[in-house]
């Protein structure tokens, strides 16, 4: 009984578990319908959402292209630029080769331009010392021309002034040969007197008439005398003025110094003819004396000529001042030879003076003939500097004008490199406002396919959700309607897998009453009485 409690019990929570399976089921049932109502939902949404997909994957194809077409593009801009950058740095590899080898023929042009302005600066030296050396000995040439015009100017002015006073001294010594004569006639008409006097008194008229004309001759060699000291102070005042400009006399010394000579020895004669007529006027005294002794003697004689006597006496007195004049001619003419001498003097220190000057002169004309060598050679080098200096002007010219298209190329390499520069440089604004516009159409592009992507999906969406709405409503009635049936079905198939389990389920209590009437009936048969309760309860 107890196992049958116990299978009963077992039944019941079998049944119990049925129920519960059956609800869990009938959960599980309407969960599976809900997951797969939710499954087609979802399955239709897929569906929706890989044709959205294909939509998109599409437009990002497109856009895609486009993209790759752009970047085909900035790829083969790239490889332009990359192209324009290396022609650029061959150019500027080029230009910078070009600037170098123009910098290099820059400082050699510099340098040849800096050694030729330092060969023209010591050019323009040596030429402004050759044009100082060309002026001194111009200037020198000029002054030893005008020294020498003046020397000969001065040489005439002295040979005419020589000429002068040799025509003066001619003159006075044609006077003194003149006055000399007279004094040999004094001496003749002395002797005369003397003899006149041993005459005494036969010829004392005669003497008289001699002495008157004696006292005039004497007058006349007074005159004469005192103009030949006028003369002499004259070529002495002469000779002193002329003393300054004897220094500059060269050849006039030989005949100043034979003058000089003529001079002296005219002086000496002179002074010996005066020392001979003093010597005669002191005999003439003596005699004159001896006279008046004689006269004394023959007073008786010559009572007559005591007038003569007296006027003798007077002559006799005008004689010695006339001795006396010539005393003081003589100390004159001392002193004149001493200025004479010392003009000698001064004639050999213009000797010194004109050798020295002459020396000078000579110095001066070696100069001279050195400075013409010096400016014959300077002339030469003159030459051959004005021919360097028309190769160098030619060669500075052709340097210039090679410089001057150096400088062109380089200007033209210069304008090349700055319009180059400037096209790389509008090449790069260019190609930075290309990208930054198609930075800017890619943006609008993105914008404008993104505006038309979500308008398109909006528009999609709409027209999705529209027709997701009549096909959600169409499928969730078809569902309804494939649930409805197929719920039908199911609890067609439920209620025959209850019938059939209530079939199975009957045989099986079927089989077990049967199984128990057995079990009974055995028990029966056994003889165990305690086996009618649970029959009959059974039961």
């Amino acid at each position: 009984m107890e196992m049958l409690e116990h299978l009963f019990e077992e039944f019941e929570r079998c049944f119990d578990e049925i129920d519960t399976s059956k609800q869990l089921l009938s959960t599980v049932l309407c969960q599976s319908n809900t997951l797969y109502l939710r499954h087609g939902l979802l399955h239709d949404e897929i569906k929706c959402l890989r044709k959205d997909v294909v939509d998109q994957l599409l437009i990002y194809n497109e856009i895609k292209e486009q993209i790759e077409d752009i970047c085909n593009a900035i790829e083969a801009l790239e490889i332009q630029n990359e192209a324009l950058e290396r022609a650029v740095a061959e150019k500027s590899e080029a230009l910078q080769a070009k600037t170098q080898s123009l910098k290099v023929a820059r400082e050699k042009y510099d340098a040849t331009v800096g050694a030729l302005r330092d060969s023209q600066r010591r050019c323009n030296i040596k030429l402004l010392a050759l044009q100082e050396a060309e002026e001194a000995g111009s200037k020198a040439h000029a002054a030893l021309f005008t020294m020498l015009r003046a020397l000969s100017d001065f040489k005439e002015s002295k040979q005419a002034e020589i000429s002068a006073v040799r025509r003066l001294v001619e003159e006075t010594t044609a006077e003194l040969t003149v006055s000399l004569e007279e004094l040999r006639c004094v001496e003749c008409e002395k002797q005369e007197l003397e003899r006149v006097i041993i005459e005494q008194k036969s010829d004392f008229a005669a003497r008289c008439e001699d002495f008157e004309k004696l006292r005039c001759s004497e007058s006349l060699c007074r005159t004469r005398l005192s103009e030949l000291s006028r003369q002499l102070m004259e070529a002495r005042d002469a000779l002193k003025q002329h003393s300054t400009v004897l220094a500059d006399l060269e050849r006039e010394e030989s005949l100043l110094v034979e003058l000089r000579q003529t001079l002296m020895a005219e002086a000496a004669d002179l002074q010996r003819a005066l020392q001979t007529a003093s010597d005669h006027f002191y005999e003439l005294e003596q005699k004159l004396s001896s006279t008046d002794a004689e006269c004394s003697y023959v007073s008786t004689c010559i009572n007559d000529t005591s007038k003569l006597r007296s006027t003798w006496a007077h002559h006799v007195m005008a004689l010695r001042e006339r001795t006396t004049q010539c005393a003081s001619l003589l100390s004159n003419i001392a002193s004149t030879a001493a200025e004479i001498d010392e003009l000698q003097r001064q004639l050999s220190a213009l000797d010194a003076e004109n050798t020295g000057l002459m020396d000078e002169i000579s110095t001066w004309s070696n100069k001279n003939s050195m400075l013409e060598q010096e400016i014959t050679r300077v002339q030469c080098a003159l030459r051959s500097l004005e021919d360097s200096r028309s190769s160098l002007k030619e060669a500075l010219e052709s340097e210039t004008n090679r410089s001057r298209q150096l400088c062109e190329e380089v200007d033209e390499l210069n304008k090349g490199i700055t319009q180059s520069r400037l096209l790389l440089g509008d090449l790069k604004k260019k190609y930075a406002e290309e990208q930054h516009e198609r930075n800017a159409r890619l943006s609008e592009l993105r914008q404008r396919h993104l505006d038309e992507y979500k308008e398109k999906q909006s528009v999609k969406i709409c027209d999705l959700k529209s027709a997701l709405k009549s096909e959600r409503a169409s499928v969730i009635q078809s569902k309804k309607d494939n649930i409805a049936k197929a719920l039908e079905e199911r609890a067609a198939q439920l209620r025959n897998n209850a019938a059939e389990q209530e079939r199975c389920h009957q045989r099986k209590l079927c089989e077990e009453a049967r199984i128990i009437s057995l079990l009974q009936a055995e028990l029966r048969n056994r003889g165990c009485p305690m086996c009618a309760l649970p029959a009959a309860t059974t039961s």
